[in-house]
């Protein structure tokens, strides 16, 4: 984090120049080719809508790094603005990919019983849809819209209604809970199980850094005030 672009290449090469020492110390070796770089920027920066090639490159040794509109992570799609919107448009895609290897099982009302088409949403094909929920839900709406139709797909797959049903009677018949609700519970979920990790686990809890800049919030702070959102334990 900087308060201009220019001062971010200049952190990022420095790091990465201690990185490469430390590498090669312990004998590890990297792949400059292979980094990608994606500035963060905030909605009210005058950079936000100027093009990426008046943003200055990347210099890693001899490669240089331009810079992109989005990048894929542990398969999460990162945008500039965080808003995650075209990762819930490929959600999507996923979502109807596993969806059409499925209905030729069950068409409209015939093929498998109803009970094994929604244990198949529920253990297939959601949890495809809904990989690194809780990364990329931020409770827009514009994110639930996306994933709306194929949602409502499943359930029509599910159910083998027509498709002049209401959408509230097709979730209830589905035995599917509405999506907004859905997705509010999975990242909530993901949070308790991290608070109950023990103090050991790769993701445990995080202990307090010593060079943490003053205006930022500490991450065992954030960690501290989640767990007491979960728990019920907070008094101020």
């Amino acid at each position: 984090m900087s308060p201009t672009v220019s001062r971010a290449n200049t952190l990022l090469e420095e790091r990465t120049f201690q990185h490469h020492q430390k590498g090669a110390h312990l004998g590890l070796t990297f792949a400059p080719p292979k980094t990608e770089l994606l500035y963060c920027l905030p909605l009210t920066s005058r950079d936000k809508n100027k093009s990426l090639a008046s943003h200055p490159p990347l210099r890693i040794g001899n490669n240089t790094i331009t810079p992109i509109r989005q990048i894929k992570y542990l398969s999460v799609f990162i945008d500039e603005s965080l808003s995650f919107l075209h990762h819930a448009t490929m959600a999507t895609a996923k979502g109807n990919k596993t969806l059409g290897s499925l209905c030729f099982p069950r068409h409209q009302s015939c093929g498998i019983p109803t009970h094994i088409a929604h244990h198949l949403a529920m253990t297939v094909i959601l949890p495809t849809m809904f990989w690194a929920l809780p990364i990329c839900w931020t409770g827009t709406p514009m994110i639930a819209a996306t994933l709306n139709a194929t949602y409502n797909s499943i359930a029509r797959w599910n159910t083998g209604l027509p498709l002049n049903t209401r959408i509230s009677n097709l979730i209830t018949l589905a035995q599917l809970p509405p999506l907004e609700a859905y997705l509010n519970y999975l990242p909530l979920q993901y949070a308790i199980r991290l608070h109950f990790h023990p103090s050991h686990h790769a993701l445990g809890p995080p202990r307090a850094a010593q060079n943490t800049p003053p205006n930022l919030p500490e991450l065992h702070c954030l960690y501290n005030l989640s767990k007491h959102l979960v728990m019920g334990k907070l008094k101020n």
